[in-house]
C-alpha cells in the first residue's frame, strides 16, 4: 500500500483532472457539439472520451505508476463536483462570448475577403485583356 501522502497527493491530482475534464466536457458540449453531423459527432465523441481517458492514465501513471485506487474514483468525481459547482457558469459565459465574439471576427472578415476577392478578379481580367490585346495573333490575309 502506498503511503498516505503519496495517496493524498493522488487524491489531489485527480480532483484537478477532474476539473480538467469538466471544463473540456463543457467547452466541448456547448462550442463544437451542437453545429456536427450525426457521423461527426460520434467520431468526436470519442476521439473526447479517449483524450479524458489518456489525460487520467498519464496523470496516474506520473503520479503513482498507473495504480487505479477507490480515491481515483472519488477524486475525479470531487474534481468534477467542484468544477461543476464553481466554474460551470463561467466556462459557460466565457465560451458563449467566444462563439459570439468569433461571430464578429468572421462577418467582419467575409466582407474584407469580397473585396479582395473583387479587387483580384478586377486584376486579373486587366492582366488577361493586356495579354490577349499584345500577343493577339495578326488578323488572316484574304
Amino acid at each position: 500500500m502506498a503511503p498516505l501522502d503519496v495517496q493524498i497527493a493522488v487524491l489531489v491530482l485527480t480532483a484537478v483532472v477532474g476539473v480538467v475534464a469538466g471544463v473540456t466536457y463543457d467547452v466541448y458540449r456547448l462550442a463544437l457539439r451542437p453545429r456536427s453531423r450525426p457521423v461527426l459527432r460520434a467520431l468526436t465523441d470519442l476521439g473526447l472520451w479517449l483524450f479524458l481517458a489518456l489525460l487520467v492514465y498519464a496523470a496516474l501513471w506520473l503520479a503513482d505508476f498507473g495504480d487505479v485506487r477507490m480515491y481515483v474514483f472519488l477524486g475525479l468525481a470531487a474534481g468534477y463536483a467542484i468544477y461543476a459547482g464553481l466554474f460551470r457558469s463561467l466556462v459557460t459565459m466565457a465560451v458563449r462570448a467566444g462563439q459570439k465574439a468569433w461571430a464578429v471576427v468572421r462577418r467582419a472578415v467575409r466582407g474584407h475577403v469580397v473585396t479582395v476577392v473583387a479587387v483580384l478578379r478586377r486584376w486579373a481580367r486587366a492582366c488577361h485583356d493586356a495579354y490577349t490585346a499584345r500577343f493577339r495573333p495578326p488578323p488572316a490575309s484574304r
